[in-house]
């Protein structure tokens, strides 16, 4: 009996009917299809709660496959509008372990772009450092235009 029950299991694997994968695919797809990238987002934190660290990859690349539109809102480098900036729905509350294995897991994708503005963000205070304002205002609205807002933008424009 536990042999034709360890094969059943193995067959579901191989043939990608891991039920509970699965289950997560299919939430995800299904808050997708809402056109509110929100609710997607919200079933990323309610997985991320039932998920244990070691299962962030695998979580964060079916959100990635499963959610495309919600998932491309949340990875823009910006947001087109200064109003997008602030607002943002809750997720289910974890540890803070647990939130930084999170989100040490979710950045690593976004290596580059962090570097690239990290390096963008020096030359900037460089220029307000040395009196420089103009330059300093030029290039804040130059990376607006290309890459859209951040708070981090907003506070140096309006702060």
């Amino acid at each position: 009996m536990d042999m034709i029950i360890l094969i059943k299991n193995i067959i579901r694997i191989f043939m990608g009917k891991n039920s509970v994968e699965s289950k997560i695919r299919t939430a995800f797809r299904n808050s997708d299809r809402s056109n509110n990238p929100y609710k997607a987002f919200q079933e990323l934190g309610v997985q991320k709660r039932r998920s244990p660290p070691s299962r962030y990859h695998s979580l964060i690349s079916t959100y990635r496959i499963s959610s495309p539109k919600s998932y491309a809102f949340f990875s823009l480098p910006g947001k087109k509008r200064f109003d997008e900036l602030l607002w943002f729905p809750g997720v289910d509350k974890v540890s803070l372990s647990k939130e930084i294995a999170f989100c040490t897991e979710w950045l690593l994708r976004f290596v580059d772009e962090i570097n690239s503005f990290l390096t963008f963000s020096k030359d900037v205070e460089s220029y307000i450092l040395d009196g420089e304002f103009d330059k300093a205002i030029i290039e804040v609205e130059s990376f607006i235009q290309k890459n859209g807002w951040s708070v981090w933008k907003a506070e140096i424009m309006f702060f």
